[in-house]
């Protein structure tokens, strides 16, 4: 299988298992391939590095990043054709001590919306949110680490 449809066979499996992430990052002697679901992050295959390097290449080009540049951290982005709609794609690669890791967030914009009272915030902020959303103005932040749920909350 060429990289081109390798790549491709890897978002769409991690799009139709709802990862969040992918990770594809190097070790010593192994560089891992691993989806995060649900906060954690699974093995999804091992891969030998001189295969990885060629997958981080094509990701790379894939999110319009310099190929040529492996010793600064790069940030990227591209909509990405799955089925009949598209999902924005960020990509993000860090130089690390045994090689150039890639990480690639999915933002799946048909995950579908819940409503305030099914996104279990706690009582204290709930009652927060709904006295804010009663002003005619003001500022109202959201803001947490990545993966904490911003953009489920908005």
């Amino acid at each position: 299988m060429n990289v081109i449809d390798q790549a491709a066979e890897i978002l769409n499996k991690a799009i139709a298992e709802k990862a969040s992430d992918i990770h594809l990052e190097a070790f010593q002697h192994k560089v891992q391939l691993r989806f995060r679901k649900d906060g954690q992050l699974c093995l999804f295959s091992e891969i030998n590095k001189d295969a990885a390097q060629v997958l981080i290449t094509r990701f790379k080009v894939m999110g319009s990043l310099d190929i040529a540049n492996n010793r600064l951290p790069q940030d990227g982005k591209m909509k990405y054709k799955y089925h009949d709609r598209f999902i924005d794609l960020r990509f993000a690669t860090l130089p690390t001590l045994h090689g150039e890791k890639i990480v690639i967030r999915i933002l799946d914009q048909d995950t579908g919306l819940l409503s305030l009272e099914k996104i279990n915030l706690p009582q204290k902020i709930a009652a927060s949110l709904w006295g804010a959303l009663s002003r005619n103005r003001g500022l109202f932040l959201v803001v947490g680490p990545t993966g904490s749920g911003k953009t489920t909350t908005l």
